[in-house]
């Protein structure tokens, strides 16, 4: 399975989780990152990190083993899609506005659809006057 940079940036809601990701990616292979490790080399503080973890795992970028000792986990991109999110992060490293655009973009597309979404539920539950 081949997952394009482009195709993960809809997934990919702000910056701060570009720069998570950026940081596991420099780690060695099968290493654990703690949340310490993570805060400091993100310089973001340990609650927004942890958010942003978990959004993360939710959206299906990152695999988080919880067997590790408490405090410590190991958070490892899905392999069939660490090539691309390592070209996304060198992306975003070289060329920050083109990828910053891309996501205002997409950022853009999810309002107009949630507001949509909304005007329609208001006008099918609008009670009969």
């Amino acid at each position: 399975m081949t997952v394009s940079p482009e195709a993960l940036l809809e997934r990919i809601e702000d910056l701060d989780e570009l720069v998570v990701l950026g940081v596991l990616l420099e780690a060695p292979k099968n290493a654990v990152v703690t949340l310490d490790t993570i805060t400091s080399r993100a310089r973001m503080p340990a609650d927004a990190v942890q958010e942003v973890l978990t959004r993360l795992e939710r959206c299906g970028l990152l695999l988080a083993d919880r067997s590790a000792a408490v405090g410590r986990r190991s958070v490892v991109p899905i392999p069939e899609i660490e090539a691309a999110l390592r070209s996304l992060v060198e992306q975003y490293r070289t060329d920050p506005t083109r990828i910053m655009t891309a996501m205002s973009a997409n950022a853009m597309a999810r309002a107009r659809s949630a507001a949509s979404r909304l005007i329609s539920f208001r006008t099918r539950t609008k009670p009969p006057e």
